[in-house]
């Protein structure tokens, strides 16, 4: 199954794609967890080149060019393109954003120190994936960076969601949220957003996006889980401890929404499933 470009209207970006809200006062100045996250890990220094595949709205483009990187954004999709080329203008940075049509990149080998490829692999099928990391392999510095984030695990939605997390969201909307908030959790069986059934045609888990990686050619995959970045308040603490508990040796990670990678030498070993 292939999604039809048209899907991604411009109401898909500013209605269903997380961080929606910073980026219609912010124009990608002020970023969502996910994305900041992806920052910091990236640790993008002035004067590196810097392609952020699938830009979508452009915040990454926006934060690479302010940190004085050299930066691309490409995507499939021209409402993508015509909303990065907003930010970009409204924040008076300097930046090319191009449409491109196929998984072929327009650039010579060997040219970025640093690649976004962040929430792109879930709409993409494996043969795309394939070609897509192929491409990103060529024009990838041998000691550059490749940051990758899909979401969701599709092991957590399978299994933790699926034995424990949505059961646990039951007993604690009934408990507390719906009688002390006026509000509930998802508890209902598929908890996917319907714009996400739509498009997430093909969820990763952790084995699926190592043998995808392993047939483009990277042989040093460092992948991990982690969704701790997402805890920004006292209820996220409460999901995070309690109803995806994160923190349970072996299990923990059946409970991670969040697939991570990263191509460089050294990788936090309390990282590392």
């Amino acid at each position: 199954m292939i999604i039809i470009p048209s899907v991604y209207s411009r109401q898909y970006f500013l209605e269903s794609c997380d961080g929606f809200e910073l980026w219609e006062v912010s124009f990608g100045r002020q970023l969502p967890p996910r994305l900041a996250y992806s920052l910091k890990i990236a640790d993008l220094k002035k004067g590196e080149k810097v392609l952020d595949f699938g830009c979508g709205r452009g915040e990454m483009v926006i934060q690479a060019a302010m940190k004085g990187c050299d930066t691309i954004g490409i995507d499939y999709l021209s409402e993508a393109i015509t909303l990065a080329k907003e930010a970009s203008k409204k924040n008076k940075i300097r930046a090319k954003i191009l449409l491109v049509k196929d998984g072929k990149l327009p650039f010579t080998s060997e040219v970025f120190d640093c690649v976004f490829f962040l929430d792109v692999a879930e709409h993409l099928t494996d043969d795309q994936l394939i070609t897509v990391f192929k491409e990103i392999r060529r024009v990838l510095r041998p000691d550059g960076r490749l940051i990758i984030h899909t979401s969701p695990n599709k092991d957590w939605i399978e299994k933790g969601y699926r034995f424990y997390t949505r059961y646990a969201n039951f007993l604690a909307s009934k408990l507390i949220w719906e009688p002390f908030f006026k509000t509930r959790l998802s508890y209902q069986e598929n908890p996917r957003t319907m714009m996400e059934k739509k498009v997430h045609i093909n969820e990763q888990t952790t084995q699926d996006l190592r043998k995808n990686l392993a047939e483009a050619g990277f042989i040093k995959i460092n992948l991990w889980l982690d969704s701790t970045f997402r805890i920004t308040g006292k209820g996220f603490w409460f999901q995070y401890t309690f109803l995806q508990p994160l923190w349970l040796p072996f299990l923990g990670k059946y409970f991670a929404s969040d697939i991570w990678w990263w191509f460089i030498r050294r990788i936090p070993d309390s990282c590392l499933w």
